[in-house]
């Protein structure tokens, strides 16, 4: 029954451990930071492609 304090004591450790690294990391504004990463572009867009919406043939010659 020694070890029931302890893991309560390391339970409640890891717990405001927690807590305060997600505190942190809000106050830092690093949550939003895959949001950017999924909105932004693969790569450039090549500026020299022309897109012509009156063209009715998609095929690649």
């Amino acid at each position: 029954m020694n070890i029931v304090p302890l893991l309560l004591f390391c339970s409640l450790g890891l717990v405001t451990l927690s807590v305060l690294f997600f505190v942190y990391l809000f106050r830092q504004n690093e949550y939003d930071q895959a949001d950017r990463m999924a909105l932004a572009p693969l790569r450039d867009d090549d500026p020299n492609v022309v897109v012509n919406p009156d063209r009715q043939d998609t095929s690649t010659d």
